[in-house]
């Protein structure tokens, strides 16, 4: 800190800026910068600025809340044919949020890794700690808050989205991991283009109301063919079935709502806590037990051990499980 008669802009440590003062005398000030992230030793003042200078392996950690809808970061975002998120593209990149938040995120203004198959992949990205929040952008309701493309091996952990989690162009070993997720406008997890996601002790929530454009929480895209897998070793851009599997958790639909879109595959169930019957989703050995209380229904491997206030689900009429 300080005020100074002459520029000492060449002794300030990292974290700390050189500002005007009001006073001929002393017209240097140095104070605390206003900076949104730091990269190692290195500060910044928007987040797409430390993005441009990664390098692999680096951590960017948040300094302050982001809200998407202000100006520099407004004119990130995916939607409709306008692809300009803001891209995280070098290996083993970790973002820590550090408890701050991410606001109004304009449809998919950030994604790890490449749309484009042609454009290559990229390898274990980490995001983590913090808050990302779909929000309004020109009164209308924003859809994903994150989009994980051409990812191999992503891990998504203590984060609370108001907004889902795309994940697409055959990505793999993606863990939703300790987070809290609603879907607002779209699907709370979106599985496509033969990616696989991995959901462990997360709440997940589905926006149904009428601003929605699906009431369904899951959608896991069947095997196809799309442009954007093109490449010269698959020039029809053909790619396998995602898979969305899901270890524990809690998983919260509201009466009008679709646990996941018909036209998809359904995800596979081997454990988790559910507020509607999941039967219909587990084969043997992974059943379905209920509480005492009837409000909960825990979905785990029959040779387990159950927890105290739960027993087995009979079919009564058949006499099978």
């Amino acid at each position: 800190g300080g005020i100074f008669s002459i520029d000492p802009s060449a002794y300030v440590v990292n974290g700390y800026e050189v500002v005007e003062n009001a006073s001929a005398e002393f017209p240097f000030k140095v104070q605390k910068g206003d900076y949104a992230c730091v990269v190692g030793t290195k500060y910044f003042k928007t987040l797409p600025e430390a993005v441009a200078a990664l390098e692999d392996g680096d951590t960017i950690q948040i300094l302050k809340d982001i809200d998407f809808s202000e100006a520099p970061y407004n004119e990130y975002k995916w939607a409709g044919s306008t692809y300009n998120p803001i891209k995280i593209l070098c290996n083993g990149v970790t973002l820590d949020l550090n408890g701050f938040t991410f606001s109004n995120m304009g449809n998919t203004a950030l994604v790890a890794g490449n749309i484009l198959a042609a454009d290559g992949s990229i390898s274990n990205f980490t995001i983590k700690n913090g808050e990302l929040l779909a929000g309004k952008t020109s009164g209308v309701t924003n859809s994903y808050v994150l989009g994980i493309a051409g990812c191999n091996g992503a891990s998504i952990k203590n984060v609370t989205t108001d907004g889902g989690i795309n994940v697409y162009t055959a990505s793999s070993n993606v863990v939703i991991e300790d987070c809290v997720v609603n879907g607002t406008k779209y699907y709370s997890v979106c599985a496509q283009s033969g990616s696989e996601v991995t959901i462990k002790n997360t709440i997940v929530t589905k926006n149904t109301d009428s601003s929605v454009a699906t009431k369904a929480m899951f959608w896991v895209q069947k095997a196809g063919t799309d442009s954007d897998m093109v490449t010269d070793s698959n020039p029809t851009g053909k790619f396998g079935a995602a898979s969305i599997t899901i270890e524990s958790g809690y998983f919260y639909m509201e009466e009008n709502g679709v646990f996941f879109l018909a036209s998809g595959l359904q995800p596979i169930l081997v454990g988790g806590h559910y507020n509607f019957d999941p039967r219909d989703y587990v084969e043997f050995p992974i059943q379905v037990a209920l509480s005492d209380d009837e409000t909960d229904y825990l979905v785990q491997n029959y040779s387990d051990p159950l927890p105290e206030g739960y027993g087995w689900i009979m079919d009564e009429e058949e006499g099978e499980w």
